[in-house]
């Protein structure tokens, strides 16, 4: 089951992975990807695979054209743990935050994780998203390429594993 889950998990990136790119497609930075953020949908497109779809919402600070260096860290509200210490904010600040929300989920299983993802080592592909340096992070297009392979997940007992696992995260975030 365990495997399963990994699979799960790194569907549900896969998509946060290509709303991210279509947001920078459209020439956009969304500047505050964090869990909060993410919106769960059943899935009734069953062209998707998977019971589940995610959605990214929020752009408040959202901003157009994030190459250009008028956008300094002091002028973007973010959260601190999902945010960059970048000193002008681009893309690759999305991509910061993505890998922050990545090493949050995948907590406890990333060990389990395949190294291979059409060529790439998904392990490190990950976890070069949140190098300080940014240069050396991965772009969305490498981090889509190496979670391919994850666009529909394994059957994944909808009753035994996803219904109990957003129960469990609600009332966490009902406590807090």
């Amino acid at each position: 089951m365990i495997i399963d889950r990994v699979h799960l998990y790194l569907h549900w990136l896969y998509q946060i992975a290509q709303a991210i790119q279509f947001i920078h497609e459209c020439g956009w930075a969304h500047m505050d990807i964090k869990f909060d953020n993410i919106l769960v949908f059943p899935n009734v497109n069953e062209q998707y695979g998977g019971n589940i779809m995610l959605k990214l919402c929020d752009f408040g600070s959202a901003i157009p054209n994030p190459q250009n260096p008028l956008y300094s860290r002091t002028m973007v509200a973010r959260t601190p743990y999902f945010a960059a210490e970048d000193d002008v904010y681009s893309t690759a600040s999305d991509i910061y935050s993505f890998g922050k929300v990545a090493s949050s989920l995948l907590v406890g299983v990333m060990k389990q994780i395949p190294t291979d993802g059409n060529g790439f080592n998904i392990r490190e592909v990950l976890e070069s998203c949140t190098v300080n340096e940014v240069q050396k992070r991965a772009t969305i297009e490498v981090v889509i390429a190496a979670l391919c392979n994850y666009s529909t997940p394994n059957e994944v007992d909808d009753e035994t594993f996803v219904k109990p696992y957003l129960l469990k995260k609600q009332q966490e975030y009902l406590v807090h």
